[in-house]
């Protein structure tokens, strides 16, 4: 069993990301709801189950937002001009 950032794998798992709090993927609560009720924790067993490893769920920090930039962001005006991909 394991406990870890699913993001990790997105090279050998496409759907990894879709399995913790990437931007722009679900909030803690939604996630926590289709790992328990919605088939998630299927899903990812099947994913995962390539390692030979289990995963859980134990929490969520839920989706992580702001990003890595080159230069220091100090004001609402630092943005201007950024881009996301």
């Amino acid at each position: 069993m394991y406990h870890s950032y699913d993001g990790l794998l997105r090279k050998e798992v496409a759907g990894a990301p879709f399995l913790c709090g990437d931007t722009l993927g679900l909030t803690a609560d939604e996630l926590f709801a289709w790992i328990q009720y919605g088939g998630g924790q299927e899903l990812w067993d099947a994913l995962s189950g390539q390692f030979n490893i289990k995963p859980l769920l134990p929490t969520s920090t839920g989706c992580q937002m702001g990003g890595w930039y080159a230069r220091e962001m100090t004001s609402l005006e630092s943005f201007r001009g950024l881009r996301f991909g």
